[in-house]
């Protein structure tokens, strides 16, 4: 006998989008919504560890520079 888990809280929601029927354009607009939300994140993340460690223009000058 297999335990079920609970859905997550993100997996409920998917599920109500399955319900949706979205057009080519719209379910188009979802994922570019969702694109546009993660490269959010992950630009604030970056700011984020750009500034603990101090970096600089310097730095990227020096990372694209390097053989």
């Amino acid at each position: 006998m297999e335990l079920q888990q609970p859905l997550s809280n993100v997996q409920e929601e998917i599920l109500k989008l399955y319900s949706l029927d979205l057009s080519p354009e719209e379910l188009t607009e979802l994922k570019t919504l969702l694109g546009k939300y993660y490269a959010m994140k992950a630009s604030k993340e970056a700011d984020r560890i750009w500034k603990k460690e101090q970096f600089s223009d310097d730095t990227m000058d020096q990372w694209l520079n390097a053989e």
